[in-house]
């Protein structure tokens, strides 16, 4: 279940939001500062002065923001699988009874998990004997076994929509964004905005995560051509804080039902 996952998300979220609103009125505070006529510290005054000089600056504070609001995202899918499973490991006594759909993921992503133990950049946190010790408890059947949840959890691709329905995947469920967009703080969301989703299209409404994942790849290649206004970065906090209120609400719904059958 998803009990820290999400909270530590719309913490990361808020303190984004904190961060651009303060972008925005430092530009109003340097303006008020450079235009009193009266002596000022020199403190305030050589500081206004940086500031206002430092025509870059808005670059770097639009890309703190972008690779930060990103950052909580990729934090809290992750998180939230972890704990999904680790949930799910709770209940169930025997390899045998976690859904075939995850037992067969979780053979295939301890097998590349152990290929990448053989290269040089691996960071060696789990070792190959590990690995096939974890799984060799969970082929014969004992009880209890070793799980190993960090091969379920390895990605290289960044999370866009279809990225996430994909991690999510591995634990069984299936469409995670669109049961995202369908449930109660997704929708009220939408209430919010007096906009309506497509019935052909859903996933498009979550247009602006994937923007916020092409923006991420840009600044963190060193391209800001198309920086946003701190105002127009407020959108996507929204949508974000929305999208993993609905995934959050949508892993938990699945874990219980899980769980649930694994009590009968």
């Amino acid at each position: 279940m998803t009990q820290s996952a999400l909270p530590d998300a719309l913490r990361s979220i808020e303190n984004v939001r904190r961060f651009i609103r303060s972008s925005e009125s430092k530009v109003s505070a340097v303006k008020h500062i450079l235009s009193i006529s009266e002596d000022i510290a020199r403190c305030a005054s050589t500081w206004a002065r940086d500031v206002a000089e430092f025509d870059e600056g808005r670059k770097y504070d639009f890309a703190c923001a972008v690779i930060m609001l990103y950052g909580a995202m990729e934090r809290f899918v992750e998180d939230s699988a972890e704990e999904a499973i680790a949930g799910l490991l709770r209940v169930t006594e025997s390899y045998e009874d976690l859904p075939a759909r995850l037992r067969t993921v979780h053979f295939d992503l301890t097998l590349t998990h152990l290929a990448r133990t053989r290269e040089s950049r691996y960071d060696r946190r789990i070792g190959a004997q590990e690995l096939v010790q974890a799984l060799s408890s969970c082929l014969s059947s004992n009880c209890p076994f070793e799980f190993i949840t960090d091969s379920m959890l390895h990605h290289s691709a960044n999370f866009r929509v279809q990225i996430v329905d994909d991690f999510y995947a591995r634990l069984d469920l299936s469409s995670a964004s669109i049961l995202a967009i369908e449930s109660t703080p997704f929708q009220a969301y939408l209430t919010s905005l007096g906009i309506t989703v497509s019935s052909g299209r859903p996933e498009a409404i979550l247009d602006r995560i994937n923007l916020l994942v092409s923006m991420r790849n840009e600044v963190a290649h060193g391209d800001m051509r198309n920086i946003l206004a701190p105002s127009e970065l407020m959108p996507y906090c929204d949508q974000l804080e929305a999208y993993c209120r609905g995934l959050s609400d949508a892993l938990d719904s699945h874990v219980v039902s899980l769980c649930t059958q694994e009590r009968h």
